[in-house]
């Protein structure tokens, strides 16, 4: 199995076991620098954006950003588990 295809496996079980989210098709998206990113589709159509980091360092950066844009926007807090796939 190439490396993409195992991604997009990896994509798909993160998805069912953290999130419960069952994907009907996962295809990467071809941008992005530091991250790999996929769209998702679930079984009932309803489409996710997927991002996988390629180092813990972007994760924590990022959690920072989510964190800053849930202070400063009291009405509205963003909801962006993330979960580590090893």
């Amino acid at each position: 199995m190439r490396v993409a295809e195992q991604m997009v496996t990896a994509v798909a079980g993160t998805l069912v076991t953290a999130y419960g989210v069952h994907p009907a098709a996962v295809a990467q998206i071809p941008v992005g620098t530091a991250t790999l990113n996929y769209m998702v589709t679930t079984r009932s159509g309803r489409r996710h954006f997927a991002k996988v980091y390629l180092d813990h360092a972007s994760v924590a950066r990022e959690r920072q950003v989510v964190e800053l844009i849930a202070t400063s926007t009291p009405t509205e807090k963003p909801s962006c588990p993330t979960v580590m796939h090893p």
